[in-house]
């Protein structure tokens, strides 16, 4: 199940461009969207992502050397970093549709229920898909941001490109699924780091 859902006709994603600095239960700010059923096309969120985390990620590494801390873009730090969202990012569990039950249900993945993520962890994931994304692309020369291709999974999502066989990292897709795996206990937070070493492989 795809991180975005794009509305048809037109590729358009229902939100509210409008992104609002506000405080977290952690102490620590994070931008995001209100939801007020207004068009917003898969370029313009694309620019707004990139646009509105890269103010994000500034303002947290500025604040956190002012205060002291060691903080930059680095994979080595990606798993401590990812893990202060650890509370807020996690999903719950619904029942499958009927439709679904029978299928989902036999795979240990999906045993829980169909995942929900709430507003404030969709806003977490995407804060660590910029920093996933943006350690990589820090990396070589030859990997930026670009939007998903059409023919691909990631289609019309904020990606990295630049990879041999034309692959493409749904940054977002990574953050959320590892931390699916996480919930079910399958995986560690150390996995982040995993994860970007085994696309360095792609360069």
């Amino acid at each position: 199940m795809a991180f975005f859902s794009w509305g048809q006709p037109g590729n358009t994603i229902r939100t509210n461009p409008t992104w609002d600095f506000v405080h977290t239960s952690l102490g620590t700010k994070i931008y995001t969207m209100t939801d007020s059923n207004t068009d917003m096309s898969q370029e313009e969120f694309f620019w707004g992502f990139l646009e509105t985390q890269k103010r994000i990620l500034d303002e947290t590494v500025k604040i956190r050397r002012r205060d002291g801390v060691s903080f930059d873009v680095s994979p080595s730090q990606m798993g401590d970093y990812f893990m202060e969202f650890d509370s807020i990012v996690r999903p719950t569990y619904r029942p499958w549709a009927k439709a679904d039950e029978d299928f989902y249900t036999k795979l240990p993945m999906h045993a829980k229920g169909e995942e929900v993520f709430s507003d404030e962890a969709n806003m977490c994931l995407m804060r660590m898909g910029y920093y996933f994304g943006e350690c990589l692309r820090k990396h070589s020369v030859n990997l930026s941001w670009a939007m998903g291709n059409p023919e691909y999974m990631g289609a019309g999502e904020p990606v990295i490109s630049g990879f041999r066989f034309s692959k493409e990292c749904s940054a977002i897709e990574v953050c959320r699924n590892i931390v699916s795996r996480i919930s079910n206990g399958d995986q560690t937070y150390d996995h982040f780091e995993e994860t970007y070493n085994v696309w360095l492989g792609f360069i």
